[in-house]
């Protein structure tokens, strides 16, 4: 792993250590890819086709794009 992906993930895990609606999930051993999820409330229609706010988990995935 280089130092700036190293440097990249220690920022990561530190930020998502504090209270907050987001964790981290998954770190691929070369710290090349890492997945983060979101708590987030949101606006659906449901079954009765009305709209109403509802609480939903979004797996968000953060690649390295330099080679």
């Amino acid at each position: 792993m280089s130092k700036r992906l190293a440097m990249e993930l220690e920022t990561v895990e530190r930020l998502l250590v504090r209270p907050s609606r987001a964790s981290l999930c998954h770190v691929s051993h070369d710290a090349r890819v890492y997945q983060v999820v979101f708590d987030v409330r949101t606006l659906v229609r449901g079954a009765a086709h009305v709209i109403c706010e509802d609480e939903r988990a979004v797996r968000v995935i953060y690649a390295d794009s330099h080679h």
